[in-house]
């Protein structure tokens, strides 16, 4: 449902922006043509966070559980390409986006998620941040190839009301 609306929306905005251009027609063709994006959990696409691998199983399903793929920063960027060309640079380089929330958490999600701080690291991720806010404790990380960033990843895991992970993938 939140995937056909983002099209929708997207292909508005790209209709009011763009002449009917070779450029604007790949686009659109892109949004839907493309496969779905979806959480998947494997692959050797650098700057994914592979969670099954890391031993992040936990036995309830995520509360929200949002994937948001190549096809849709690209649209994005050729919307805003004219009104902020550093914001367009900066979404063309997303390769995907993943959200995935557990709330409210039970235990076994939340040793998951304890296990998971250390196990990213272990995995090459380098930490960048962490903090306490309130009861919530908040990780950074991201993953090099070479010297460009090719994935970064918040951890925020707050007792008894929620676990959340977000990834993005690419530069």
């Amino acid at each position: 449902m939140k995937f056909t609306r983002i099209r929708t929306i997207l292909v508005q905005t790209l209709c009011q922006r763009r002449s009917a251009g070779p450029l604007w027609l790949l686009a659109v063709l892109c949004l839907f043509c493309a496969a779905p994006a979806s959480a998947v959990d494997g692959g050797q696409t650098p700057g994914l966070l592979n969670l099954a691998s890391l031993g992040f199983e936990p036995a309830a399903p995520p509360s929200v559980d949002l994937a948001i793929g190549a096809a849709e920063f690209v649209a994005a960027a050729l919307a805003v390409q004219q009104s902020d060309p550093d914001l367009a640079s900066l979404l063309a380089n997303v390769g995907a986006f993943y959200l995935r929330q557990y709330a409210p958490t039970d235990e076994s999600t939340l040793f998951a998620a304890l296990l998971l701080t250390g196990a990213i690291v272990a995995d090459g991720w380098v930490p960048v941040q962490a903090e306490t806010q309130g009861s919530r404790a908040v990780t950074v990380h991201v993953k090099l190839d070479g010297l460009l960033v090719s994935g970064l990843t918040v951890i925020a895991i707050d007792p008894g009301r929620e676990v959340s992970i977000a990834n993005v993938v690419g530069d």
